[in-house]
């Protein structure tokens, strides 16, 4: 049986264990100031935190959309996984996991 992993940015997995079981992470969406990024993509965890303390609001974060979690189960099951075990940030935290459910 072949399962396919999934996570979402925020979890915040190091990167050896992404690689090591080939975990597909979902980028969550950073707004900072009202623009977005794309968590890992437009904006790195070095750069985040290096313009915290400069930000004239609190950063917010949106969930990615169903659509995006539905082509990365997809592309999974596409690929010869039998089932996808997608672990997320605990719902209490973030929308993500209620999401992903979608």
């Amino acid at each position: 049986m072949q399962i396919g992993l999934v996570s979402d940015s925020p979890a915040d997995i190091p990167p050896a264990l992404v690689a090591r079981y080939n975990i597909q992470i979902i980028p969550a969406i950073l707004i900072l100031d009202g623009k977005e990024y794309i968590d890992g993509k437009d904006i790195s965890r070095e750069e985040f935190y290096n313009r915290l303390p400069n930000l004239r609001q609190p950063p917010r974060t949106a969930a990615p959309s169903p659509a995006d979690y539905a082509a990365c189960y997809q592309t999974l099951l596409n690929a010869g996984a039998n089932h996808v075990l997608s672990l997320h940030t605990s719902e209490k935290l973030t929308s993500i996991p209620n999401i992903a459910r979608l």
